[in-house]
């Protein structure tokens, strides 16, 4: 009987959902205790353009922390001010469908009515990424860095009969990084114009490369392609 009794109270192992959940309480727990007010008072000082090298160690260990939490969930992060609130923050599938369950029951977990921070589970988009640039770089100092900016990319798109639209996403600088980098970027890209939530439901194919076709535009072109 005892050896019965011993293996039925071991500690059953947590299934995967069951470590997502708890991550998530473990994030949403943190945040309440010290989290909220620290991403608050970093906000605060690059508000007043007061930073200094304490604020600046203060801000590199919130985003360290927020890094760690993300990754213990499975989901991408991103932090910033919030338009009519204070900061906005996010915790997103990072343009990977099979992670938007995961990302709601992030959500879920968020204060309902926070005054001064706005919640979200997609990724939002930039109002100007005319400027943005990604450094791509590696873990060999024998290899170049590369600078895939925004300002050098351009789309083809095509209107499909149900109303999605494929696009074809080009680049000089996507022939000189892997495929995987250069389709992670092409998706930034597009999170940057339209927002995560406005590329899930209304862009079709993505394609990338570093050839040009005929009929190209503007990347930020897409925003009025994509909304008429």
């Amino acid at each position: 009987m005892g050896f019965f009794e011993n293996w039925a109270s071991r500690k059953r192992e947590q299934t995967p959902a069951e470590r997502e959940q708890a991550a998530i309480d473990h994030f949403w727990s943190w945040w309440e205790r010290e989290g909220r007010a620290r991403a608050l008072a970093s906000s605060a000082v690059i508000a007043d353009d007061a930073g200094s090298d304490v604020h600046a160690v203060q801000r590199n260990e919130l985003v360290q922390d927020l890094r760690a939490h993300a990754d213990a969930i499975g989901l991408a992060f991103e932090i910033g001010p919030g338009g009519d609130k204070v900061l906005a923050i996010a915790f997103t599938p990072g343009g990977v469908p099979a992670k938007y369950p995961l990302a709601d029951r992030w959500l879920a977990g968020a204060p309902s009515n926070d005054p001064q921070v706005a919640y979200d589970n997609r990724r939002q988009p930039v109002p100007d990424p005319s400027g943005f640039e990604i450094q791509i770089g590696s873990t060999d100092p024998e290899l170049p860095t590369h600078t895939i900016d925004f300002a050098g990319a351009r789309v083809h798109a095509r209107r499909r009969a149900d109303g999605k639209v494929d696009v074809y996403l080009t680049h000089d600088a996507f022939g000189l990084v892997s495929e995987d980098v250069a389709g992670q970027v092409a998706f930034i890209f597009l999170d940057s114009v339209l927002g995560e939530r406005v590329v899930a439901e209304s862009i079709g194919v993505v394609e990338h490369g570093d050839v040009h076709h005929d009929g190209e535009v503007e990347l930020l072109a897409l925003r009025q392609i994509v909304t008429h």
